[in-house]
């Protein structure tokens, strides 16, 4: 029994350690480049160093970094501090404009 939870355990620890997604950036065509730093831990000059480099790298792979439509890669920046040390956490996300497609139109209450 014991080495089932653990084995159990470590299944669970190594599933969250990757980034398991059902999204596919496969048809992304543009998408603006957004960075998140609301407690100032990164610099202004450090800032605008990442989101070039991220740029760069959305370039090299053919993606557009301006577009008109609500497409944005955020990269947030937070830290946690955990007794004599600090935890950075630094969250990649994708938003974009859904269409659903349905028989009837939806309403809102």
């Amino acid at each position: 029994m014991r080495y089932l939870f653990v084995l159990f355990f470590y299944g669970l620890c190594t599933c969250s350690l990757f980034a398991l997604t059902p999204f596919s950036l496969e048809s992304l065509k543009e998408v603006n480049v957004t960075l998140l730093d609301k407690q100032k831990l990164v610099s202004d000059p450090s800032l605008a160093m990442i989101k070039t480099e991220v740029e760069n790298k959305l370039h090299t792979v053919g993606i557009k970094t301006s577009t008109k439509n609500f497409s944005n890669l955020l990269i947030k920046i937070q830290k946690y501090p955990i007794k004599e040390t600090t935890l950075v956490h630094v969250t990649l996300s994708i938003v974009e404009n859904v269409e659903l497609k349905r028989a009837s139109s939806i309403h809102g209450i």
